[in-house]
């Protein structure tokens, strides 16, 4: 098996539509443009906020439950 049907498929297979207009919308004022820019599956918002938030960065928590949603990992870092 390649690495995109033991990964991608599974995740994509439970998220399918993962961001809706109003999600967009909130993730690009509150993460970042470029966490919107490339794709609806959310690729880029979970690795834009997991970044900001081994930063120390606090999101609403509006954006934290997308976060969830998208199965992002909570990181274990000093500053959180």
């Amino acid at each position: 098996m390649e690495f995109k049907e033991l990964f991608i498929q599974p995740y994509l297979s439970g998220n399918k539509q993962a961001l809706s207009e109003n999600n967009i919308k909130l993730l690009k004022n509150s993460v970042s443009e470029y966490a919107i820019s490339n794709s609806k599956e959310g690729f880029e918002v979970v690795a834009e906020i997991f970044a900001g938030l081994m930063d120390g960065k606090k999101y609403p928590p509006e954006v934290m439950e997308i976060y969830h949603r998208l199965k992002g990992p909570m990181p274990k870092s000093p500053k959180n």
